[in-house]
């Protein structure tokens, strides 16, 4: 297996967001805080946009900024409250490695849960359970069908044959607990010299697949350019990836403050569904459209 890796910036930006300090927020208003992505955006909105609507006053810094990042922030008290995943939290935060709590949805949750209300006074809300954005490995959906590959073990059954192959994956991935070196291990493609790591931005990743610079690559499962860009997701046979089911945690203090937040956020997990979340996320990566107009959308039709 060899690495190599691109990158277009963005330090910078994450250094100056991690220095930064935030004044002390206003005690009558909820600071709604979300990932730098697509779907964290969209989910952020419909947050913000619900609570604003039932009479709460909010402020908005969406796309805080990476996972690391935007999690520090709400133990700061920088932000009141974010959508975060299951898998993400066992694995990055609490350090959990145990794989039959990574795959079973309750279970997890409970987990997470539990954890940090005692260690940090966060509360997980209900899990928006319609909806599991785990990671997947990418192909050009002609491609795999060309080559008979359905499943991430049929990739690596055709890579022992010794044939070159490139994968892609953004570096927030490659170094992830859960991510790559785990992947690799899991389908035994750690020790081959013919795979070719390429590392590069999460923004590049899709594109280098599409162009064809990579064979492979490792997205989301809910992106709207799957559909967009005619690929085909390799299905995880040894079941690796976690759950990664979105869940609204917020700060205990601010939820003593503002009971309703609850009560709101809690309606909206039995709503949103997988399919509609791939939409938006199609909606806003391809046809450009703002990730609060989406929510907007989303929350009128189901009646919020």
């Amino acid at each position: 297996m060899r690495l190599r890796g691109f990158k277009i910036g963005g330090l910078m930006a994450l250094l100056c967001l991690a220095l930064c300090s935030c004044a002390p927020n206003p005690p009558d208003v909820v600071v709604i805080g979300s990932k730098m992505d697509t779907e964290g955006a969209i989910l952020g909105y419909i947050q913000l946009v619900a609570l604003q609507r039932a009479g709460l006053k909010v402020e908005d810094r969406i796309e805080t900024g990476p996972t690391l990042i935007v999690r520090q922030a709400l133990l700061a008290g920088e932000i009141d409250g974010y959508l975060e995943y299951t898998g993400t939290a066992l694995v990055n935060f609490m350090g959990l490695q145990d794989r039959t709590v990574l795959t079973d949805p309750a279970l997890g949750y409970r987990t997470i849960q539990r954890w940090d209300a005692r260690h940090h006074q966060i509360v997980w809300l209900h899990p928006w359970s319609g909806i599991n954005n785990t990671y997947t490995l990418l192909m050009k959906a002609e491609a795999a069908r060309r080559l008979g590959l359905a499943s991430i073990s049929d990739l690596a059954a055709y890579l022992a044959g010794g044939r070159s192959f490139r994968l892609a994956a953004d570096h927030e991935f490659a170094a992830r607990p859960d991510g790559l070196a785990g992947l690799l291990h899991s389908y035994g493609l750690d020790s081959l010299p013919n795979l070719e790591i390429v590392q590069m931005d999460p923004g590049l990743v899709y594109q280098a697949l599409d162009q064809g610079s990579v064979e492979a690559a490792i997205g989301y499962s809910t992106d709207g350019r799957i559909a967009a860009l005619h690929l085909i997701r390799l299905r995880d046979d040894r079941h690796y990836f976690p759950v990664y089911n979105p869940t609204p945690t917020y700060r205990k203090a601010v939820l003593d403050r503002f009971p309703q937040i609850a009560s709101i956020l809690n309606k909206i997990a039995g709503r949103i569904t997988a399919d509609e979340i791939t939409t938006m996320n199609y909606r806003h990566d391809v046809r450009l459209e703002r990730a609060r107009k989406l929510a907007e959308e989303w929350l009128n039709a189901h009646g919020f």
